[in-house]
């Protein structure tokens, strides 16, 4: 809807443009300098407004542009005060605007004062725990009055007043505990810039500025929701990359809880399949405590870590075949790679200042966690991982949090599991590296 707005307005200014030519131009001077005759009226002002917001609307509209939005979410959450001065000028421009624009004002204004009654709810929560993972995230267990209910797949918007009081970001609820009544959230900082997820992990990860747990935070929502029952399915699969795995663990948290409180229905089995480009990730301390939440044989992780290097397999013709050589042609690899010889030992921390901050130590093996070094490839995966799960009839949910490349070849396998008579289901959320 936006792109077509955009190219709307873009269609008038150019038709205003080529039957004005030279005298668009002048008007505008003569609007905003007084050169020529004065205006009168305002109705002479008409065509200026008109150009007023179509400047507003570009201004709020760039920003808002995917690649833009996710490397400076807060100049796109603040350029849209431009949209208001937009509908402004619009309504100036031609009065019949106001009648498009009212219905939007009213959801606005409604959105902004729901969110200010909630905002009255910051002294209830505080930072409890933050933890380094080894893959460079951090996790950030917050402690509620009461416990949040949450579905998979949603959101909140998370302020810390210590690092910033003003400015609001997203993020997906990673786990929730009821007792003690705890948040947990999985944040991704930008290291190399000086964005707010930088100064959030300055505040914790520096003693010597003073961050410490006990900070006050303010959470809106949550907001969002699944595009299907994850409980109501047979097997459940999330395809995941880099930080977005953090919905995964909450929909995996969420079927975990439901089946601590005795529900009948729910997946047999959960999959996680994570794609990631950062070192440890098998030492994810989410992944422990999924571990100790599910029953044994439930819940299987597999890790495609491409944060060390690759190189081509060894051919098989120059020496024997072992039993150990069969397994790793069934595992969930690609065939003309494997997996570096490396040390399982825990990844170093990134900063080894003095802080309160929290290290994830955690072992690397558990049962159902699968780790290798190499990309995915999505047909094997399917093929070893979840197909032998499912039976003609059976029904399956897909979420994917992931890159455009790879929730194309999901669809296609899953477009093949409904040829063989699976029912799917399929919810995606857009995630670019």
């Amino acid at each position: 809807m936006g792109y077509g707005m955009f190219t709307w307005v873009l269609i008038h200014l150019t038709s205003f443009l080529s039957k004005s030519g030279l005298r668009g131009g002048n008007y505008i001077l003569q609007a905003l300098f007084g050169i020529g005759a004065p205006f009168e009226q305002l109705s002479d002002y008409m065509e200026f407004f008109g150009f007023m917001a179509i400047s507003c609307f570009i201004i709020g509209f760039i920003p808002a542009l995917p690649w833009l939005r996710r490397r400076h979410f807060n100049m796109f959450y603040i350029a849209h005060v431009f949209m208001l001065f937009m509908i402004v000028f619009a309504i100036l421009h031609s009065t019949t605007c106001v009648y498009y624009a009212f219905p939007g004002i009213i959801l606005w204004v409604s959105d902004l004062a729901l969110r200010a009654v909630a905002r009255k709810t910051a002294a209830k929560f505080a930072v409890n725990r933050v933890v380094k993972e080894p893959t460079g995230y951090i996790r950030m267990d917050i402690d509620t009055s009461q416990p949040i209910p949450y579905t998979p797949g949603q959101y909140v918007f998370l302020s810390v007043p210590s690092v910033s009081p003003l400015e609001y970001h997203p993020f997906s609820i990673a786990g929730s505990a009821n007792s003690p009544a705890r948040l947990s959230l999985l944040i991704a900082p930008m290291w190399k810039s000086s964005e707010w997820t930088n100064k959030l992990a300055a505040r914790f990860l520096d003693a010597e500025r003073g961050g410490s747990c006990g900070d006050p935070v303010v959470l809106e929502g949550p907001f969002g929701h699944c595009g299907f029952d994850v409980l109501n399915v047979n097997v459940v699969t999330c395809f995941v990359s880099g930080s977005g795995v953090a919905p995964a663990f909450g929909l995996a948290r969420y079927v975990a809880d439901a089946q601590s409180r005795g529900t009948t229905s729910g997946p047999k089995k959960v999959v996680i399949v994570w794609a990631v480009r950062a070192p440890g990730p098998q030492h994810s301390s989410h992944i422990a405590d999924l571990q100790a939440a599910f029953a044994p044989g439930m819940l299987e992780i597999y890790i495609f870590d491409t944060s060390r290097s690759e190189k081509p397999r060894p051919a098989m013709g120059n020496r024997t075949a072992s039993a150990d050589d069969e397994k790793k042609d069934t595992d969930l690899s690609e065939h003309i790679i494997v997996p570096d010889v490396v040390s399982e030992r825990a990844q170093p921390t990134l900063n080894t200042r003095p802080s309160k901050m929290s290290i994830s130590t955690i072992p690397v093996s558990h049962d159902g966690v699968h780790h290798y070094t190499h990309r995915m490839s999505v047909p094997t995966v399917f093929q070893t991982g979840i197909t032998p799960l499912l039976k003609a009839g059976g029904k399956l949910g897909v979420f994917i949090c992931a890159t455009e490349g790879l929730r194309r070849d999901i669809r296609d396998a899953v477009y093949e599991l409904e040829h063989d008579g699976v029912k799917c289901f399929i919810h995606e959320e857009t995630y670019e590296l």
